[in-house]
Order: structure tokens, then C-alpha cells, then sequence
């Protein structure tokens, strides 16, 4: 019996004999086995290259998500560009640099850098801009529909603490299933709220200092990165209470000064990277497999999240390479990327890299793997981007008065605008942006706001805008106009 293999590939087996006997009948034939050649791997049966395509950008893209046509928003300085498999292109111009973004529910994008947070309004055009020291270096999230900058959330027009004890400390928040959040700090802090933000538990595991990287369990279990005691670690506590349910610690690990990176696989599996290794650990914390015969540890300032799916493989980031492995640790391939990779994603069989050269996509087959993240989980975290649950926002506030370019000579104007009638949980905030940039709250929130008066105006040229808010968060805007104080 001969066996063909694919194209790409070389037999290890190819043929097969069978024999007959009166007694046992025909003997069980050999399955055909064959690999791909080097550089390549198995996908259904053909040897297919990991690689796509590259598009450059010279600096440091950050990851909104995707939007309702499947495509990846990337911020990228002040522009935004939409990325999918075939062609990159921008999509619109923000004015201000940004470091961080993502999607909200309401299509709309949520900004974020060193002097404040920004809303761009994918309908319109339109685009915000409010001053704030709160979001800084704070990790992103979707939660419960509400936008979240780790240890604080947007109430628009407010930024509010989830613990306001703690201001100055990095943080991320997830969310379990039942919408209940967690915040982890860096500081060894760890608080979790109902989905209405009143406190559920808050403990401090001062000898640790945690990572921006935890994750939730099926089985309720938080495992969180760690440093303690000049080596690299992984505590596990219980959701419920916070009590201390585990603890495993990289060997060799004295060397290296940041915490690791995890993601949990199928059978509460933690897949760990730390300085560029990955370590498979069971559930109860015994070592399965590691790559440090694949690839060298490096002595880099950050590891990120593997990647593990549903095909048996696992993708992680080892400086400027990207490593695919099987369940054992052994190589399937490696991908040079020529520039220190930050970040990756999974998505539609497709692997996102991100680093200072660009955006690479390899084919990345499969679906995510395990119990990460959960459906409510800001996907992020877990180097994988789920599609958001997108609804329509409420309606557009429309500006009625001063008209466009109106010229006064007193510095007291009287602003009206139009609202939804037939929505009476609507909120409208009136904003003005003066020649600083910044948009600034004039009126409201309020619900049913239809007009506001304001005073003491300083001499100069200004933009007013409505922004209507729902029960659940969404925004809308209207559009913008101008006017100037004598």
C-alpha cells in the first residue's frame, strides 16, 4: 500500500505491507507519518509557512481591538490604522499622541496617554479630548461595558478610583463570570468588587509584588505572577476570599528581575514565560515542559502572555523571535522579527506581533485553548482579542445654538441643543475646548439637559460639543462648533 504525503513534506513511513492469514485476517496496515520540511508546519493534512506578511511602522503601535468588520484598530502616535490579512491602511487622524487604546461596546474608541484620556467617535468623526494625570501607564480594559484604567474607570465625564487609597500604583482589573472585578496592584494589593464597584474582599501580600498580568480559573482560582524573595513565581488564590491555595517558583530564576507571564490552558495547565522560556506546570504545580533547549533565556525587561490553542500548540515571544511549540516543548517553528517584540495577539487563526518595525502576522491555526480568558475577561491580558458584543449608542445631541462661527462680544453665551425625548434616562454633558486643546466640562451631566448658560468666558476662539451618556455607558456626540469671545 503506498501512502502520498503532502506537498512540502518527507515521508517517515510511505509504505506499508499487509498480510493474510486464515487464523487473524489481514494484519493492521502502518499510518502514513511525515513531516514538514523545516520552517513549516502541519495544518490539516499540508505543510503550510507560518508567515504572512509585515507592515511597517517605525515606532511602537498599540492594539484597540476589532472592529465589527473583523478588522484590527491599531493606535499608532495619532493616527489610527485598521489591519487586516490583506492591506493595512489609516483610517483617521486624532491630532494628540497616544500610548493605549481600545474598542468600546459603542464602537467608540477610548484613548489614553501621560496627560489624559481621549474618545474618538468612529461614526462621526469627532474626537475628545480631557485632561487627567489618572489613566498614565494604566492597563486597559472592557468590563461590564464600562472602560477601565487599571485602578480606575470612566464615568465620563469622570475619572474614578476604584481604590482610592492607592492613586499612584500600577494596576489591572479583570472580571470573573459573574461580573465582579478584580483589581491586582503592583505593590502586593489585590481587591475584589461587585460589578457595582462595593467591595467584596481586600487583602495586601506585602512580600510579593505582582505583575500586570493575573488570571481567573474555572475553578475560581486566581493565579497571579509574582516576584518574592529575588525569585519569579506564581500565586494562586482562592476568588472567593483570597486565601493563599498555591505557590510555584521558577528555578534559576534569581537573575531575572520582572515577574513572568501566564495564561492557563485545558486542564488548569499554566503555560509561563519568563525571560523568554516558556514552562508548562500542571495543576499542581509540577513542571510537564520547558524550552530552554528550544531557545536561550534572555535577560529581557518584560515577558508576555503565550498564546495556547486548541491544535496542541503554544506561541510565545523570546526577544526578537517568536516561538511555536508543541505540548512536549519541542519546536514546531521560529520566526525572527528582527526588533524586540512587546506584544501579540490571536485572532481568526492569525497570530498579531507587534515591535518597533511593525505588525507581523503568521498563520496561527486553531482556536484559544483552556480556561483564559473568560468571556468577560479583558481579553488583553490573555494575548488573545475577543470580538466585543457592539450596540448602538444612544442618540447624537444636535447643536442648536450659537451657530457655527459666531462672534460675541460679551462673555456670557447661552447654549441649547436638541435631545432624544423618547429615551429619559439620557445624560448630556455640555463640553467647550478653548486653544489649550482640551475639552472641559461646562454643564451636566444631567438627565434631559437641553440647555446651559455659561459665564466669565476668557477672550479667544472655542469648540462646544453635547455628549449623551445611556444607563449602560455608551456615548454619543454632536457635532462640533465654533465660536469666539471678543
Amino acid at each position: 500500500m503506498l501512502f502520498r504525503s503532502p506537498l512540502n513534506s518527507t515521508d517517515i513511513v510511505s509504505f506499508s505491507t499487509i498480510t493474510y492469514t486464515d487464523e487473524n485476517g489481514w494484519t493492521e496496515p502502518d499510518y502514513c507519518q511525515w513531516i514538514c520540511h523545516e520552517g513549516l508546519m502541519k495544518d490539516s493534512g499540508s505543510c503550510i509557512n507560518p508567515y504572512i506578511k509585515q507592515y511597517t511602522l517605525n515606532g511602537y503601535p498599540y492594539v484597540a481591538g476589532f472592529d465589527e468588520s473583523n478588522n484590527l484598530l491599531v493606535i499608532y502616535v495619532s493616527s489610527m490604522y485598521s489591519v487586516s490579512k490583506t492591506e493595512m491602511k489609516k483610517i483617521s487622524e486624532f491630532g494628540s499622541s497616544f500610548t493605549g487604546g481600545i474598542i468600546g461596546n459603542d464602537r467608540n474608541i477610548y484613548l489614553r496617554n501621560k496627560y489624559g484620556f481621549g474618545v474618538y467617535f468612529r461614526n462621526s468623526d469627532e474626537f475628545l479630548k480631557i485632561s487627567s494625570s489618572v489613566t498614565d501607564s494604566q492597563n486597559m480594559s472592557l468590563l461590564n461595558s464600562a472602560v477601565f484604567f487599571g485602578n480606575s474607570y470612566l464615568d465620563f465625564p469622570e475619572i474614578n478610583y476604584i481604590n482610592g487609597e492607592i492613586i499612584d500604583e500600577n494596576a489591572s482589573s479583570i472580571s470573573d463570570k459573574d461580573g465582579n472585578i478584580l483589581t491586582v496592584y503592583n505593590n502586593g494589593t489585590v481587591k475584589l468588587n461587585k460589578s457595582d464597584l462595593s467591595i467584596i474582599w481586600k487583602k495586601n501580600y506585602s512580600e510579593y509584588l505582582f505583575s500586570k498580568n493575573p488570571v481567573i480559573d474555572s475553578q475560581e482560582n486566581v493565579h497571579i505572577p509574582c516576584r518574592n524573595n529575588s525569585k519569579s513565581c506564581i500565586l494562586t488564590i482562592r476568588l472567593s476570599n483570597g486565601s493563599i491555595v498555591g505557590k510555584f517558583e521558577f528555578p534559576d530564576s534569581s537573575e531575572i528581575s520582572h515577574q513572568p507571564a501566564i495564561s492557563i490552558g485545558s486542564n488548569l495547565k499554566k503555560y509561563a514565560v519568563q525571560g523568554g522560556v516558556l514552562t508548562i506546570i500542571d495543576k499542581d504545580n509540577n513542571i510537564l515542559a520547558e524550552t530552554s533547549k528550544v531557545v536561550p533565556k534572555k535577560l529581557i525587561t518584560n515577558d508576555y502572555a503565550p498564546v495556547v490553542t486548541d491544535r496542541g500548540l503554544t506561541y510565545f515571544s523570546n526577544y526578537e523571535s517568536v516561538v511555536c511549540v508543541n505540548e512536549a516543548g519541542e519546536q514546531i517553528w521560529i520566526q525572527d522579527t528582527d526588533n524586540i517584540v512587546y506584544s501579540f495577539f490571536h485572532h481568526d487563526n492569525t497570530l498579531y506581533v507587534f515591535n518597533g518595525s511593525g505588525v507581523y502576522l503568521y498563520n496561527a491555526p486553531g482556536n484559544i485553548s483552556g480556561d483564559w480568558p473568560h468571556f468577560k475577561h479583558d481579553a488583553r491580558l490573555s494575548n488573545s482579542l475577543l470580538e466585543n458584543e457592539f450596540v448602538d449608542p444612544p442618540s447624537a445631541p444636535v447643536a442648536l445654538s450659537p451657530e457655527d462661527s459666531t462672534v460675541f462680544n460679551t462673555n456670557s453665551v447661552t447654549f441649547s441643543w436638541a435631545i432624544d425625548s423618547g429615551d429619559p434616562e439620557i445624560r448630556y454633558t455640555l463640553l467647550l475646548r478653548d486653544s489649550a486643546g482640551y475639552d472641559e466640562v461646562y454643564a451636566g451631566p444631567e438627565i434631559g439637559l437641553t440647555t446651559a448658560i455659561v459665564s466669565d468666558l476668557a477672550a479667544g476662539s472655542y469648540e462646544w460639543r453635547v455628549v449623551s451618556k445611556d444607563k449602560n455607558g455608551s456615548l454619543n456626540v454632536s457635532d462640533a462648533r465654533t465660536f469666539e469671545i471678543e
